[in-house]
């Protein structure tokens, strides 16, 4: 009796203090009515199944009163009822809870509450909302603290949203809110800790070499961890290009259905052949990804034997020093364009666009400048897969290269790709056709071009000369249509095989009105192999005027 009367004193004298005391949240004042202070002072004192009496006293007295259920759902997280947690938080949110502040709470409550139950899906979710707001677009309170429990912050909800998607196998983001949560502590600069991308941050000078220790002086410190490679300029590897590794690689790309497959660290000609010898798949196609100085000097075989370049700018700034990048990139992209072969420039395109909403100015001139250099695409790495605005680093991407492509010199490419075409070549016909295709195209103001193609060969050798005009590939094989994804300036469309080629021509005609490519009176330009059917080759042309 005693103890019982000792803790309702000290409870009615906490009462009253409440009715003229703000509450530490800043938004709820104490009244007579406000029950759910008794609960909260509980709370705070560890007596759980008290105050969640308390909580549940006013949800009885007030079902709008949303600190009511705010309580009783950290209170059942305290108690380790993970469910009915989630019931509660969930129970108000359900409602028409727009003219509430304290949103955060709840948010971060029920990533807490499904992370507790197992709910990856949806503890991912709410502590995603939690950062970005209802509606994706409010950033969370960087300073925001669970003022019941001062422990509970931002940092904690960050931690959830890495330990979600890790479970959920969403390494990449995993390893960015980690990086995220040091960066709201304070202790380091976050960009260091993103996975493979110090990228010759650190230089080591080699000052003596014994048989097992190599000892070297810090020229450029910084954060290293394990199992990154160490690079040495001008000593290339003398390693087998296969390891296990890229055995089980290739072993699982063989089985499954993939269009392209991405070399790393090609030195020459012969890994990429080998590569081909190891894949039953003859149609994967080859992407050559251009990192490494001895790449570089075997550039032409490279080429030759591969489907796809890419300029791989970060481990290329790594093995070359960051100076000779630039003249590196306009290198590759002009020998793929002399030799009619894709090419990707990669890497830091809008780099600043993982953290800001939009990019550099110097950002927005490489971009420019690699579509007037010639490159077929541009790729987005942690822009999209990590950063904060990744819709908008496709739409800033866009609108760039848009701009970019009306400032191409169509004519000097296309001579220039000319110039490079072996005359003594047994494909020499079908590309002085796709030459003369883009031509006629624009010495006529074509509204596009029209490719009849069976392996997108003849789209292809088209769109190599760089047309100024677009090039509609109308083709019956569906891996045409991914065999042209990355080319410059082609779309595909699906068709059905022609036996007649005025059927084909018809077909031309019809397709372009339906997609609102051209009106009646337009010119287009239509360009197609015979006999139809065959594949590879470019032999005919026919300029026809829309009816």
């Amino acid at each position: 009796m005693i103890k019982n009367s000792m803790i309702t004193a000290k409870y009615v004298l906490f009462s009253l203090l409440c009715l003229i005391i703000l509450s530490c949240r800043g938004d709820v004042i104490a009244t007579d009515n406000d029950l759910s202070n008794f609960g909260w002072a509980l709370y705070e004192d560890g007596e759980y199944l008290e105050a969640l009496d308390w909580f549940k006293e006013s949800i009885k007295t007030d079902s709008s009163h949303y600190d009511a259920y705010n309580g009783a759902g950290w209170t059942m997280g305290q108690l380790r009822q993970a469910e009915d947690a989630v019931y509660f938080f969930n129970t108000f949110l359900q409602r028409d809870s727009s003219d509430f502040k304290d949103k955060l709470d709840f948010y971060a409550g029920l990533s807490f509450g499904y992370s507790a139950v197992g709910n990856d899906i949806k503890a991912r979710e709410y502590a995603q909302t939690y950062f970005f707001g209802n509606q994706n677009s409010d950033l969370g309170d960087p300073n925001w603290c669970f003022c019941h429990k001062t422990d509970i912050n931002m940092i904690d909800v960050r931690l959830i949203l890495a330990i979600s998607e890790f479970r959920l196998g969403l390494f990449q983001n995993c390893l960015s809110s980690i990086n995220d949560s040091y960066k709201d502590l304070g202790y380091v600069d976050g960009d260091l800790l993103k996975n493979g991308e110090l990228n010759g941050a650190v230089e080591l000078e080699v000052i003596n070499i014994s048989e097992t220790i190599i000892e070297t002086k810090v020229k450029l410190s910084g954060k290293i961890s394990s199992n990154k490679a160490v690079v040495a300029r001008g000593f290339p590897s003398m390693l087998d290009y296969f390891t296990e590794e890229t055995e089980s690689a290739l072993s699982f790309v063989d089985s499954n259905d993939i269009d392209y497959i991405g070399l790393s660290y090609v030195r020459n000609s012969e890994d990429i052949k080998s590569v081909k010898k190891k894949l039953s798949n003859k149609k994967l196609r080859i992407i050559s990804k251009i990192e490494l100085q001895k790449a570089l000097d075997n550039l032409d075989e490279i080429i030759d034997n591969s489907d796809v370049v890419m300029v791989a700018r970060g481990d290329l700034g790594v093995h070359l020093p960051i100076s000779q990048v630039p003249s590196a990139q306009k290198f590759i992209i002009d020998m793929a364009n002399k030799k009619g072969k894709e090419v990707i420039t990669a890497t830091q395109m809008l780099e600043s666009m993982t953290e800001n909403p939009q990019p550099t100015r110097a950002e927005s001139t490489d971009v420019h400048n690699a579509v007037l250099d010639g490159t077929d695409a541009i790729m987005l790495s942690g822009e999209t897969s990590v950063g904060n605005y990744p819709i908008r680093a496709v739409e800033f991407m866009r609108e760039i290269s848009n701009i970019a492509e009306k400032e191409i010199d169509h004519l000097d490419i296309r001579n220039t790709r000319l110039e490079n075409v072996n005359s003594s070549s047994s494909s020499i016909i079908d590309e002085l056709i796709a030459h003369g295709a883009a031509s006629i195209a624009e010495q006529l103001d074509a509204k596009l071009i029209v490719a009849f193609t069976e392996s997108g060969s003849t789209a292809a050798r088209v769109a190599s000369y760089r047309p100024s005009q677009s090039v509609i590939a109308l083709s019956p094989d569906i891996s045409a249509e991914i065999n042209l994804g990355l080319r410059w300036g082609v779309n595909t469309v699906k068709v059905e095989s022609f036996n007649e080629i005025e059927v084909m021509f018809d077909y031309a005609n019809d397709v372009v009105k339906e997609m609102s490519l051209a009106s009646t009176g337009d010119s287009i330009v239509v360009v197609a192999g015979l006999p139809i059917g065959v594949k590879g080759n470019t032999n005919l042309i026919r300029v026809i005027t829309i009816s």
